[in-house]
């Protein structure tokens, strides 16, 4: 599991971007207790599929 900043760094945005990624359903994510999660492999298939579309 990753936070913001790290899901921010990789995809090379702001964390406010990712928290939109993440709001539109494009980004899975999930929440433990305040912050939110992302699992690396989804962040790793979404890199995927920007990059091949």
């Amino acid at each position: 599991m990753v936070g913001k900043p790290y899901a921010a760094q990789t995809l090379g945005v702001s964390e406010r971007t990712v928290r939109r990624l993440i709001d539109s359903g494009d980004l899975p994510a999930f929440k433990v207790g305040a912050q939110w999660r992302l699992l690396e492999s989804d962040l790793a298939a979404y890199v995927a599929a920007q990059r091949s579309a």
